[in-house]
């Protein structure tokens, strides 16, 4: 944009009939800045914060400041986490949390971090660590007790009867009674049933995977 303006004429020199139009450029006004994450409403900073991993919202989120770790302890943030990556999980998790009033922390931040349903909860599940002897009956024990609370699970999920604990090929526990909150999984094997040829601890590759229940 110019504004026009008259331009004097020296002494002596003839000016014309007509002015001639300097432009003179405005100075433009200065985009605003951006809100930064703090100045959005909560509904907003919810909904961006449920697209972070959630284990970036248990370590880091959560320490920015009071208002991010109220979120981040909310139950509604993880549930609007599961209900878009896990909507069958869920329908059966939504029906199974502690009471609005529970002075635990929230549990479904452990929960979407650890994700226990489906996966091998063993830490050695080839029983690795040792090298048997040739033509020596050696007996082995592989055993390892799960806390099934550390690993992501709650009190009332567990008692809901909606999941199932699968160990290793052989047995499914269903309809276990309220109360569970540890498996001991214990196997004993000798080297003569493998061939002289087999080193390593012999041991099958054994899982303890806990899912839901079908029906």
């Amino acid at each position: 944009m110019s504004l026009p303006l008259e331009v004097a004429a020296e002494p002596g020199e003839k000016t014309s009939s007509r002015a001639q139009p300097v432009g003179i450029s405005l100075l433009e006004q200065e985009p605003e800045e951006p809100l930064g994450l703090g100045q959005l409403p909560t509904e907003l900073l919810e909904m961006v914060l449920s697209h972070v991993p959630p284990h970036v919202l248990l370590g880091r989120c959560r320490r920015v400041c009071r208002r991010w770790r109220d979120l981040v302890d909310c139950q509604a943030l993880w549930l609007s986490i599961l209900a878009r990556k896990h909507a069958a999980l869920w329908r059966i998790v939504s029906t199974c949390l502690p009471a609005a009033d529970d002075p635990r922390p929230c549990v479904l931040g452990r929960f979407c971090e650890r994700r226990p349903i489906g996966r091998n909860l063993l830490r050695n599940p080839r029983g690795l660590g040792g090298e048997p002897r040739k033509g020596v009956l050696l007996w082995f024990q592989k055993k390892e007790v799960l806390d099934l609370e550390e690993e992501g699970f709650w009190p009332e999920l567990l008692d809901s009867g909606k999941i199932e604990i699968c160990v290793s090929a052989c047995h499914v526990f269903s309809n276990f009674k309220k109360g569970v909150r540890f498996v001991s999984f214990e196997q004993w094997v000798s080297n003569l049933e493998f061939g002289n040829e087999q080193y390593g601890v012999p041991f099958t590759n054994s899982s303890v995977i806990v899912r839901v229940r079908l029906s």
